[in-house]
């Protein structure tokens, strides 16, 4: 008995991963495709600014098409607290640090401390 497998075998074999290899490839191509048509049409989601407030809580600011949501998110839980019309943070800006973010958020949010 041969314990090789024939050169026919071998190439099914190869022919049959060079398939799989590609439909991975493809399905890859398509998937970036279409992620970048939804951004191509607005339906864009970003972070723009995150504040700790405690070990696993924390102020997060959304920005969601035009408008900007702060959502406070603990273990088990994401609240809106509230939607600026106006944003709150400017997307263009790189350099934003979180005394500036915290400091902004105070002003805007009615009924909350002042840090300095």
């Amino acid at each position: 008995m041969n314990e090789f497998p024939q050169a026919s075998q071998l190439g099914n074999l190869l022919l049959s991963l060079i398939l799989v290899v590609g439909l991975i490839v493809v399905c890859i191509w398509v998937i970036k495709r279409l992620s970048s048509i939804n951004h191509a049409n607005g339906q864009q989601l970003s972070t723009i600014a995150s504040l700790s407030l405690g070990a696993r809580e924390r102020l997060v600011l959304v920005q969601v098409g035009e408008q900007q949501v702060l959502i406070g998110v603990a273990p088990g839980r994401v609240s809106r607290i509230q939607t600026f019309a106006e944003p709150v943070v400017d997307i263009a800006e790189t350099s934003t640090s979180k005394k500036d973010f915290s400091s902004q958020l105070a002003n805007l949010l009615p009924g909350a401390r002042q840090h300095d």
